[in-house]
């Protein structure tokens, strides 16, 4: 499709994704970020697809995950779920 409208593809950026344990203690919600996927604090797992460097979109989700000297942190909009919450902090365990 692109070829045909004359549309140069763009490559994902380079990213670099901190597999690990990141928990909010406060609210006691964990994500586990393992590769380019996660588990939410649901149960669900979702794929991470990169939008930066150290920031992923979250597949079916108006929500960013930051990673940040060893921190996890939501930005984007919060849909329903409290675990999306903007600003939310995770520290990495």
């Amino acid at each position: 499709m692109l070829s045909f409208i004359k549309v140069d593809r763009i490559p994902n950026p380079e990213a670099v994704l901190q597999t690990g344990i990141y928990t909010n203690e406060e609210l006691n919600f964990t994500i586990t970020v393992d590769g380019l996927s996660m588990t939410d604090p649901t149960g669900q797992v979702r794929k991470l697809i990169p939008k930066s460097q150290n920031e992923f979109y979250i597949d079916w989700l108006p929500t960013i995950l930051r990673f940040e000297d060893g921190k996890l942190i939501i930005s984007g909009s919060q849909v329903c779920e409290h675990w999306t919450k903007t600003g939310l902090v995770y520290n990495r365990i």
